[in-house]
């Protein structure tokens, strides 16, 4: 038969490429031993252990101390606030008085400035009153323009600028207005923000009303004021100067604004009113100008009975429980390197507070003198 060309109807066989199908014979165990299966466990990956962590004992006592005993642990450091960079002269704005209390010597030199401008400011109202005033009669004396020239050139400059700068500032005392309109609003009992806080604005106007104080007091010796307002004048220095540099750092700035800023609002008023008196101001002005007296007497009344009657002992009864919180607290180093001056501090507040009281009850008593003459 011829040759075909396709493909042969019987499959040729091909050699296999995988594994034989004929089984291969198995190897016969020795009659001596025995296979046994063997257990197969499975194996554990070992894990790199993590670091272990370093494991301090805790005394329970060191994290929750029993109340009345101080912690054994050593407080958490605070970074100190830098110092800040003082001009010698502490004239212009509060941002001069930068971030930390000026070196007391800055503040003497620039009390002794202040002292300068109020000398300057009423003598040259003595030389512009002489010019001008003295064709009146009431002002034919030259002690009556004096008078005049002190009680505006100095205590009316004073007040105002001190009054002022604080009353641009009242956000500093916005927890006090807090509590006194809401009585039950929270307050806190640590008096750290209230007493070690500086403020640039307070030691602007504690600055000022220091250096007022020296001129005050070289006045009322001058003019024969009488002890009752040298005593005033004293304490009140120490007062100021203390809450600039006691201790170092400075005390009570919130406190400073009220007491050596928003309560001379009265005192502004004063100055003025008290050249109506014939003994300590003009003689003869309440007669020349009775109107006006009158109008400036019920202005300081209203300021006074808001300022000095109502805020004033508002105001003393939180600083005196921070100072007698700062005596008692013996963990607080440096309330107690400061004891005696806060012990001081006390005293003169309460005292001060008194006075306000005895001022009122003169003003009721030159009220009563003059409703008689009118009556």
């Amino acid at each position: 038969m011829p040759a075909t060309r396709g493909r042969s109807k019987t499959p040729a066989k091909s050699p296999s490429r995988g594994r034989s199908k004929t089984p291969t014979p198995k190897a016969k165990a020795s009659p001596k031993t025995k296979s046994t299966p063997k257990r197969t466990t499975p194996v554990k990956k070992s894990k790199s252990p993590a670091p272990a962590r370093r494991r301090t004992a805790v005394n329970v006592r060191e994290l929750n101390p029993t109340p009345g005993r101080p912690s054994s642990r050593p407080a958490p450091k605070t970074a100190k606030p830098k110092k800040s960079w003082h001009p010698l002269l502490l004239v212009g704005s509060s941002s001069v008085f930068g971030s930390t209390a000026p070196p007391a010597l800055n503040t003497v030199v620039t009390m002794a400035f202040w002292n300068a401008a109020f000398f300057f400011v009423e003598y040259t109202l003595r030389e512009v009153f002489a010019r001008t005033i003295v064709a009146y009669p009431v002002f034919a004396l030259e002690r009556s323009r004096h008078v005049l020239a002190r009680h505006l050139g100095t205590d009316f400059f004073a007040c105002a600028l001190c009054a002022g700068i604080a009353c641009l500032n009242l956000k500093h005392l916005d927890s006090f207005t807090r509590k006194f309109w809401d009585p039950d609003s929270r307050w806190s009992k640590a008096y750290e923000s209230r007493m070690y806080k500086y403020i640039p604005e307070a030691h602007h106007v504690l600055l000022i009303f220091s250096a007022y104080q020296i001129k005050n007091l070289f006045d009322a010796v001058v003019w024969n004021d009488g002890p009752l307002f040298i005593f005033h004048h004293v304490f009140s220095f120490i007062a100021s100067w203390s809450a600039m540099h006691g201790g170092g750092h400075g005390l009570g700035h919130t406190y400073a604004l009220f007491y050596m800023g928003v309560s001379e609002i009265s005192t502004t008023v004063l100055v003025v009113l008290a050249n109506f008196d014939d003994e300590h101001g003009v003689a003869g002005l309440a007669d020349a100008f009775p109107l006006t007296k009158n109008i400036w007497g019920g202005l300081f009344v209203a300021a006074f009975v808001v300022c000095r009657c109502v805020l004033w002992p508002f105001v003393t009864k939180f600083i005196l429980q921070d100072l007698s919180a700062m005596i008692a607290n013996e963990k607080d180093k440096k309330s107690q390197n400061i004891k005696g001056l806060l012990q001081c501090i006390y005293f003169i507040c309460a005292s001060l507070t008194a006075l306000q009281f005895v001022f009122l009850l003169q003003i009721f008593y030159m009220a009563y003198v003059e409703i008689s003459k009118m009556l």
